[in-house]
């Protein structure tokens, strides 16, 4: 599609009220030229609420994109970024080269300099990858801070050779955006084909994966990110012998258990930093009780102290232009903590 006749179509849907524009090509910034007018077109024609969405290689963002991206509201634009793996081996099998230095260097940018929100993704059983490699590139990846981490599996498709089950024996744990059955299936099904026990939680509801409070004493609690993850996915299992459907209260709950049962982390600062994370991101209002010998009161904070309870966005709307001064924190909570994510409708 010729680039004027395109954004010509993109006014006539921001005159009709649009607001989030999701762009389906994964290689955006391949073309710089094309890339710079539409990010200068999103800018000319920003407004209160816009929310836009770019695919994006990772190791390439050259000056002209990131005096742009910089321009944009704290908010208003999420990269998805597709690492994949951090294991150069792997890479070279399947074709792809990455520039890992020149990637660290894009996020830290992105992080400190910009209010891009990063979603970044790796992919699970790629060839040649090991359960070891796969944990060192997800330690990795939690280094660099992006807002986000989606692990996605490799898809066996009808027809192609047979391979080993490398995973006999162990656990594996997908932490899921949204509740989705589709996604949750075909995880099993991948996972089952190597040999290893899924386990699904939903990291909407348990707050799990996202940077906040408990995700740090979650962290910990073993020498590393993902180890951290794996012990509590196994301890999941021989406690519930469930791999998805756990009720909000109760995702919680046995969070709360496996941290102070199996790792004697103190309950009352845990339970007050569950109850932080449950009302940061506005989730289902139902009462935590089981924290009332713990914390002072399980009930939610009053509209008129939540703003007080949202350091995860530096006191800003998504979307909207910084607040002059943020409200004061009643509980601290890490500086890097993400953005609440938003599906946006795909238009391009």
């Amino acid at each position: 599609v010729p680039l004027e006749p395109f954004l010509a179509a993109l006014k006539q849907l921001l005159d009709r009220g649009a607001r989030g524009f999701k762009f389906v090509d994964r290689t955006f910034n391949l073309n710089i030229r094309t890339s710079v007018a539409i990010l200068e077109f999103c800018l000319a024609n920003y407004r209160p609420g816009f929310e836009l969405h770019f695919e994006m290689i990772p190791d390439r963002l050259p000056v002209e994109l990131r005096a742009l991206l910089g321009q944009f509201p704290s908010g208003a634009v999420q990269l998805e970024i597709g690492i994949q793996s951090f294991n150069k081996a792997v890479l070279k099998d399947i074709s792809r080269s990455q520039n890992f230095e020149r990637l660290e260097h894009n996020l830290r940018f992105l992080r400190e300099e910009t209010g891009v929100h990063v979603h970044s993704d790796l992919i699970f059983g790629l060839p040649g990858e090991t359960v070891e490699s796969f944990a060192t590139g997800f330690d990795q990846l939690i280094a660099m801070k992006p807002g986000e981490i989606q692990i996605g599996f490799l898809k066996r498709l009808r027809g192609t050779p047979d391979h080993p089950r490398p995973l006999s024996g162990k656990s594996v744990a997908i932490l899921l955006e949204k509740s989705s059955t589709r996604t949750r299936v075909s995880f099993e099904v991948g996972v089952h084909e190597l040999g290893a026990l899924p386990i699904t939680l939903i990291a909407r509801d348990t707050q799990l994966g996202r940077g906040e409070l408990t995700m740090e004493a979650l962290f910990a609690t073993e020498p590393t990110p993902f180890s951290s993850f794996y012990r509590f996915a196994q301890w999941l299992y021989e406690t519930t012998h469930q791999t998805h459907d756990f009720a909000l209260p109760r995702r919680y709950e046995l969070l709360f258990t496996y941290l102070t049962a199996q790792c004697s982390l103190d309950p009352k600062e845990l339970g007050a930093a569950l109850i932080c994370d449950y009302d940061r991101h506005q989730v289902r209002r139902q009462r935590l009780e089981f924290l009332k010998p713990y914390v002072a009161s399980v009930a939610p904070p009053l509209r008129r102290d939540r703003d007080a309870m949202h350091p995860a966005h530096g006191g800003k709307r998504r979307g909207q232009p910084p607040r002059t001064s943020p409200a004061p924190l009643t509980l601290d909570a890490p500086p890097d903590s993400p953005m609440t994510k938003r599906r946006l409708p795909v238009v391009a």
